[in-house]
């Protein structure tokens, strides 16, 4: 993220920790589809996203379908 930083970036999405893919990909989809709709809001993006992924129930268990690992990430 420093590097990204120091290199002009003005804002990144990282993870400090690996992410399934599956994970990666429901999130990152949700986020840009949000951006992209509201591109002056990238914070509430990202949280609208992260709250839909934390909401998915697996329908055959009735658990989360993500852990908290998966959408925990930093803004």
């Amino acid at each position: 993220r420093q590097a990204l930083h120091a290199a002009g970036v003005r804002r990144a999405v990282t993870s400090l920790w690996p992410v399934p893919d599956a994970a990666t990909a429901a999130l990152m989809t949700d986020f840009h589809r949000r951006h992209r709709a509201d591109p002056s809001r990238p914070g509430r993006a990202l949280a609208e996203a992260k709250a839909a992924l934390r909401a998915q129930v697996d329908p055959a268990s009735g658990r989360p379908r993500y852990a908290v690992r998966d959408w925990a990430i930093r803004p």
